[in-house]
């Protein structure tokens, strides 16, 4: 157990290690725009370790500079088996609470542009978790790069490869995407995540768009095949019978929350909050070009414009960032109200703020860890050297 728990704090740290690095502390750019996709696909490589082979895909900005990278696939281990490079069944050897997946299992990062750049790490990062009571295992797939990789369109960033017990054909949810909800619960291990991305810019948090695609010729029913959520949702996919779907949707007092709260009873720090929140929804909002110029949206850009102009000003008063909280909430609903279509983009953007709000804040954790584990490091290699010398 302690090795475990060594293991975690580890890798956390390692993960993270850009943390310690002058960044921004809003992510809401780089998770706006990234999309995770697993593909799930015969092995047919007579070389191939096992029958299956498993894909990671991300999609994000291209301006961006990507440090680290993660994603969590859930196998049903009485269906799936984890395999090593001879193709040896090590499916026991892993059923703990957390493992690195190490340098026996077959994963390989990917080559990425003409210059070939590969995330550093895959082997040491990436995680298994195993939940005796469900029989699944939680692979977290992750990678790191300290200067950061731009990636242009959907690019592969991991392989690896995975052995079936039923002569290659698969039943309906044994191979699955990870919820929201199982993170700290169905998912023993607190170092594996839903998923995560961020930059050279960016602390990074969680995306919300996530697909899992499962090859028809895989399955004994219907091929298990999931579009990337246009919503706010972590994703939607086909469970097994051992775990319920998602309820990670956030109820109507919550989704309210944001914006129904009287200012007059909000605390500064909380004013300042939400006007960042509505400024970065004004940000990701597509107003249609024949309706830029109606008086609605004239306001709400001001509004918008003077909110910026009072956070960037550090002698602004409470009183006057309360001010300017209460015309943009008042402008965004005239909007709303005057065009349906920009109604549901900001509503599914307040969805994914409240979903991202709910996430574990792990990155400012790390921080302070990699300084305890570089610490350790170094009492480690001066400990060795004494012993050599000696």
């Amino acid at each position: 157990m302690k090795k475990s728990k060594l293991i975690i704090i580890t890798l956390i740290a390692v993960l993270l290690l850009q943390a310690v690095l002058p960044v921004t502390a809003s992510a809401a750019s780089i998770t706006a725009a990234s999309a995770f996709e697993y593909r799930v696909t015969k092995a047919e490589a007579a070389s191939a370790p096992g029958n299956i082979q498993v894909e990671l895909y991300c999609k994000t900005d291209p301006q961006a500079k990507i440090t680290t990278f993660g994603a969590t696939l859930v196998i049903d281990t009485d269906y799936v088996d984890l395999i090593s490079k001879k193709g040896e069944v090590l499916t026991d050897s892993y059923k703990q609470e957390v493992l690195q997946l190490g340098k026996t299992i077959p994963l390989t990062a990917s080559k990425i542009g003409s210059d070939e750049e590969t995330f550093s790490s895959v082997k040491g990062l990436s995680l298994a978790s195993y939940n005796a009571s469900s029989k699944d295992m939680y692979l977290f797939l992750c990678g790191m790069s300290i200067g950061g990789i731009s990636m242009s369109g959907n690019t592969q960033v991991v392989t690896m490869y995975l052995n079936t017990k039923k002569d290659g054909v698969l039943p309906a949810g044994s191979i699955r995407l990870m919820n929201e909800s199982e993170y700290g619960t169905a998912c023993p291990s607190k170092a594996v995540f839903v998923n995560t991305i961020s930059t050279t810019t960016d602390l990074g948090d969680g995306v919300s768009k996530m697909s899992l695609d499962v090859d028809a010729s895989l399955m004994e029913e219907a091929p298990v095949t999931t579009e990337p959520s246009t919503e706010a949702t972590t994703q939607e996919q086909p469970t097994s019978a051992q775990e319920p779907e998602s309820t990670e949707q956030p109820t109507e007092a919550e989704t309210e929350e944001m914006t129904t709260k009287p200012v007059e009873e909000m605390t500064e720090p909380e004013i300042e909050k939400e006007i960042e929140q509505k400024i970065s929804i004004h940000d990701d909002i597509v107003i249609p070009e024949e309706k830029q110029q109606i008086a609605a949206v004239k306001a709400y850009n001001a509004a918008v414009e003077k909110a910026k102009k009072v956070l960037e000003d550090k002698d602004a008063t409470k009183e006057e960032k309360a001010e300017a909280l209460e015309e943009l909430r008042e402008a965004e609903q005239a909007l709303k109200e005057e065009i349906p279509e920009v109604a549901t983009q900001i509503e599914a953007a307040e969805k994914e703020l409240q979903n991202a709000s709910k996430r574990t804040k792990w990155v400012f954790i790390a921080a302070g860890s990699a300084a305890v584990v570089a610490a350790g490091i170094i009492i480690v290699l001066i400990i060795r050297k004494k012993k050599k010398t000696n």
